[in-house]
Parts: structure tokens; C-alpha cells; sequence
């Protein structure tokens, strides 16, 4: 009974929000290809091409996997509500990331979000995180709300890239979840 519930509640919740429900799934799939794959050469303009949201429930084991993007929605957000910040708004097709190596030799290089040098991020090389940019300081020029946003990266190719980021955890019809996107990108120059 109680699993009915949630599930209702959970639809009632998805349906308000006006997202298509997600689709309950057996075990989160692993993103493999051999482990993360450290020496992937990430530099250049990357862009947006599909993505998903995975749900556990981490009370119950139950999974659900939504799909950020369909025929008829190309926008969606990182954060399961709505977006609170830049990066966590995403459309398919046109999102695009750019990793831009640096000299400077502090592993620190720069991430640009959709063609903006005024975003300041930038990329942490040993932990591939994203960053608030050093001299960010207040809500008027932080971006990630002083946050950080690991990724995990992937690819088959050096043309097309899968990140794992946005993980955390949130309660919700009286459960605890665990959430984090799966993002695919291509490579543009």
C-alpha cells in the first residue's frame, strides 16, 4: 500500500510539474567504457545532445530514469524542481561547453557555458570539477552558489563525451532519494 502511495504521490508530483514521468528501471547502469577515463582529451567545444535523470529511492531500491529531452521538449533542468542556476538550464542541441586548457600550471583551466566568459567557471584538472571562478565572491557574479559540480567523463571516441554530474540527494513524499544526470555531448571543433 505504502508503495502505491508513493508512487501516486510521485505521479501527481511529475504531472504538476508538467515533465514526463520517468520510467522505473532495474539496476542504475554503470556508465563502464573501462572505469573514467582520465586521459580523455576533453579540450575544445562540446555540445548538448541528450541527457537523463536517474532516481533511486534509497529507502525502497526502486529506480526511475526520466529522460530530459523528447520530441517535444528540448529544455529541461539538471535540478529536478527547476533550475537555480545558469548551468542546470539545459536544451538539447544548443547547450554547449567549452574546456579551454591553461599554462598557468596550477590545474586550474577554463570552462566556458553556452559561448559566456562572464559565467567564470572554471575546470579543476585532477578532479575534473567545475568550479566558481577564484575571484568569485557574491551573488552577483557566483554562479554555482559556491558550489562545485564534479563530473565523471566518458567517451567511445574523443568525439562523443557522457558526463555524470549534479549528484545529490533530496527528500521527497517521505523517502530519500539519491539523483544525479547522465549527459551526452559532440564534440564541434
Amino acid at each position: 500500500m505504502k508503495a502505491k502511495l508513493l508512487l501516486l504521490s510521485l505521479l501527481i508530483v511529475l504531472y504538476s510539474c508538467k515533465k514526463q514521468q520517468p520510467q522505473k528501471i532495474g539496476p542504475i547502469p554503470t556508465l563502464n567504457p573501462k572505469e573514467e577515463q582520465p586521459t580523455l582529451q576533453m579540450w575544445g567545444k562540446w555540445r548538448l545532445t541528450n541527457g537523463w535523470m536517474y532516481f533511486e529511492n534509497l529507502e525502497t531500491g526502486e529506480k526511475y530514469k526520466y529522460t530530459h529531452f523528447d520530441g517535444a521538449q528540448t529544455t529541461s533542468s539538471l535540478r529536478w524542481s527547476a533550475p537555480k542556476f545558469e548551468i542546470e538550464r539545459i536544451v538539447q542541441n544548443q547547450t554547449t561547453w567549452e574546456f579551454i586548457p591553461l599554462s598557468s600550471g596550477n590545474g586550474i583551466h577554463d570552462f566556458m557555458l553556452n559561448d559566456s566568459t562572464l559565467m567564470g567557471f572554471n575546470l579543476t584538472n585532477s578532479y575534473r570539477t567545475i568550479v566558481e571562478h577564484p575571484t568569485a565572491n557574491s551573488a552577483t557574479n557566483m554562479h554555482l552558489g559556491g558550489s562545485a559540480r564534479p563530473l565523471g567523463v566518458w567517451t567511445e571516441d574523443n568525439v562523443h563525451m557522457i558526463v555524470r554530474l549534479q549528484e545529490f540527494y533530496d527528500s521527497f513524499n517521505g523517502y530519500n532519494w539519491k539523483l544525479f544526470s547522465v549527459l551526452e555531448f559532440e564534440q564541434i571543433n
